[in-house]
């Protein structure tokens, strides 16, 4: 199989420029990361500590939006910036944004924080995969086509090592930033191990302090068992065209840790490890990429 070929699978093209756009303002806070690296995760948490636990919120998409998703074609990236600029944008004691784009093309700016989820990167290709074939007829055909449905996950694995490898990408973007006071990298693994000691120490580096009946709301907004029940709420839309993205019911599926192990075979696992110790040479890093804990 060639790039060429994996190019039929590629979501639509997004040549958007919206970042050199944006007015950053202090205190902004931006979610960067590869896909299905607990991104949406994140965006709850974040959503939920700075506004005490917020159980009314509709889409988590409309309160920490992603900037450069181009929602139909044709849309220019003004039209998404008014719109956010005259709602969520004024809502908050800050704005969250969550985004796949990472520097250059995302600016650092040293009065905006930076938080980067990381995940194994097995277990996040597998959700990657799942999340991709529950792709929705209606949003395929708005845009021509694409992006196509996998045929198979060898077919999946196959175009990712081959062409993708945007988990290796984002997290060498960020870290030569991971010891820079503005940028938080937060392992997934730690996360599920620790989810109150985590979000303290997200809660701290975004300099809030709720009050204790707030953190007993958000701890519980923030568990799995919660979004699981309100997946709606994290499901991505179209929003003008109120337009699911994906099928119901596939945005919050396992949230498991090792998941992997029922799709790798061996050789898939072999490929990965070598590709990850190529993208990845320092032995510390790859460790703490695939298990968390203290960041190198």
């Amino acid at each position: 199989m060639n790039c060429k070929h994996c190019e039929n699978y590629l979501p639509p093209a997004w040549p958007s420029t919206i970042f050199t756009q944006i007015d950053w303002k202090a205190g902004d806070v931006v979610i960067s990361s590869a896909a299905k690296q607990g991104t949406t995760w994140m965006q709850n948490i974040v959503h939920q500590l700075r506004t005490g636990g917020d159980a009314d919120f509709q889409d988590i998409n409309e309160e920490c939006p992603r900037p450069e998703f181009v929602e139909y074609p044709g849309q220019e990236d003004q039209e998404r910036l008014e719109r956010w600029k005259n709602t969520v944008f004024k809502k908050y004691p800050f704005r969250a944004i969550k985004t796949h784009a990472v520097p250059p093309k995302l600016p650092f700016e040293p009065k905006v924080r930076y938080i980067i989820p990381v995940r194994n990167g097995k277990d996040s290709l597998v959700s990657f995969y799942y999340y991709r074939n529950s792709t929705t007829e209606e949003f395929r055909e708005l845009w021509g086509g694409r992006p196509f449905l996998f045929p198979s996950f060898d077919v999946f694995f196959d175009c990712y090592l081959q062409q993708w490898q945007s988990y290796w990408n984002c997290i060498n973007a960020w870290l030569p930033y991971r010891h820079s006071e503005n940028v938080l990298f937060i392992h997934y693994g730690d996360l599920k191990n620790d989810l109150e000691g985590n979000l303290q120490k997200i809660a701290n580096f975004l300099n809030l302090e709720p009050s204790s009946a707030q953190w007993l709301s958000i701890i519980e907004k923030c568990g799995f068992k919660w979004m699981q029940a309100n997946s709606h709420k994290f499901e991505p839309r179209v929003i003008p065209l109120n337009m699911p993205i994906i099928n119901k019911g596939r945005m919050i599926r396992k949230g498991k840790v090792g998941d992997y192990v029922d799709l790798f075979t061996a050789e898939q696992e072999r490929r990965w490890d070598t590709l990850h110790r190529e993208m990845l040479p320092d032995e510390a890093i790859r460790n703490w990429c695939d298990n968390g804990g203290d960041l190198p």
